[in-house]
């Protein structure tokens, strides 16, 4: 029976630095257009926000994913013809 493995916490944690880093030169550098613009100078960092989100909810349901899975047909097959 294969070892369950660790999640590597450091990985995990520089994955959501960058993150986080990349929300904050968002805002910084969109803050003064989007109140131009929209009126709320926080719409550019809310879009980033909510697909940062979605992003982690996946990489934590992929994380609980058994990667062997993915190989099957049926899996690939229907991906590969959507993006091609």
């Amino acid at each position: 029976m294969p070892r369950r493995l660790e999640n590597d916490r450091w990985l995990f944690g520089a994955t959501l630095a960058l993150c986080l880093l990349g929300a904050v030169m968002i805002f910084s550098a969109s803050a003064v257009t989007a109140e131009q613009q929209y009126g709320h100078s926080y719409i550019f960092l809310l879009r980033q926000a909510i697909w940062l989100v979605i992003g982690l909810v996946g990489m934590f349901v992929l994380m609980r994913t058994d990667y062997r899975k993915l190989r099957a047909p049926a899996v690939v097959y229907p991906v590969v013809v959507r993006f091609c």
